[in-house]
């Protein structure tokens, strides 16, 4: 590689609880059966070339692969890495039963989840603990209870949420702050992406934001990071390999590196100003297509009392 490919990614501290991480973190959902078939050597290839650019936040759950296989596999692509200069995430929250997903935030269910995680990844702690969606019908109240016991009892350092509304963010500081809120966000998730009437409004954005990028000497994806690392040092962005790309470990590493070497290039405002050049808003509400539990509305720890 030349030798502009040997900047690594910077660090930077992640809330306020004292977790410092990569400034770009590594999603692993792509890494098995949540987009595509699982690929384990060609995962642990990837996960060690973004290690080596400087990456050292990993992002999975235990809802992703078959039968947990995600958690597993990057349990043993981490085997070989250094412990102490990771920062693991996954969650727990969601269960399957047949072919629905349903959302589970009990304190019993947390503690199962926690222990059957350590298990898989191999590991005596998890850095970051989050709950993936929250359980509208237990107080999150309940549910942080358990997990602040785990921090106490050692088995997670930090506690994160994942889609949670205001209210819940706020409830929860009361029993034990939080480090993190995981939350979609991108220039492509900021407005529904695949409802029938907007694709060929969805194509004319993605055409003229590709011939944006053209213009600026980088490519879509890139000038996408860019804008993203753009919105806030608090913002970290945690973009996962597709199984062509994890294929080729080393072109990932370098589409990350380029990614931020664009980014520093410009400032905020200037980067800002050639994405929302290019995408044209919707207007519409966000529309979630995956999980109908995107943000949590949950039941008041006072409607429980005497229950």
């Amino acid at each position: 590689m030349d030798e502009k490919s040997q900047i690594n990614v910077p660090r930077v501290k992640l809330g306020s609880q004292g977790l410092e991480v990569s400034r770009l973190g590594f999603g692993c959902a792509g890494l098995s059966g949540y987009y595509n078939a699982s690929i384990p050597h060609e995962a642990g290839c990837s996960i060690k070339e973004a290690f080596s650019k400087g990456i050292t936040l990993f992002d999975t759950a235990d809802i992703y692969g078959d039968d947990h296989d995600n958690e597993i596999m990057v349990g043993k692509a981490l085997k070989q890495l250094p412990r102490d200069k990771i920062q693991l995430a996954t969650k727990f929250g969601f269960f399957k039963l047949g072919e629905e997903i349903g959302v589970k935030g009990t304190p019993e269910y947390v503690w199962e989840c926690c222990e059957a995680s350590l298990k898989r990844l191999g590991v005596d702690y998890i850095d970051l603990y989050y709950q993936h969606r929250v359980d509208t019908s237990v107080p999150i109240e309940d549910t942080m209870g358990e997990l602040k016991k785990l921090v106490e009892e050692g088995k997670i350092k930090y506690i994160g949420l994942s889609e949670a509304s205001v209210d819940t963010i706020r409830r929860v500081y009361v029993v034990h702050p939080i480090t993190a809120v995981q939350m979609e966000y991108s220039l492509w998730a900021i407005h529904p992406r695949f409802i029938g009437e907007n694709l060929e409004k969805n194509k004319l954005i993605y055409s003229r934001f590709s011939n944006q990028a053209a213009k600026l000497a980088c490519t879509p994806p890139q000038l996408a990071l860019a804008w993203l690392l753009h919105q806030g040092d608090d913002i970290i962005p945690i973009p996962g390999p597709e199984a062509e790309k994890v294929q080729l470990a080393t072109k990932f590493g370098i589409m990350v590196l380029e990614g931020f070497q664009f980014g520093v290039r410009g400032t905020p405002e200037y980067v800002r100003q050639c994405c929302e050049a290019s995408f044209k808003r919707l207007n519409m509400d966000y529309i979630d297509l995956y999980y109908q539990h995107r943000v949590d509305t949950s039941v008041p720890i006072e409607d429980t009392v005497g229950v």
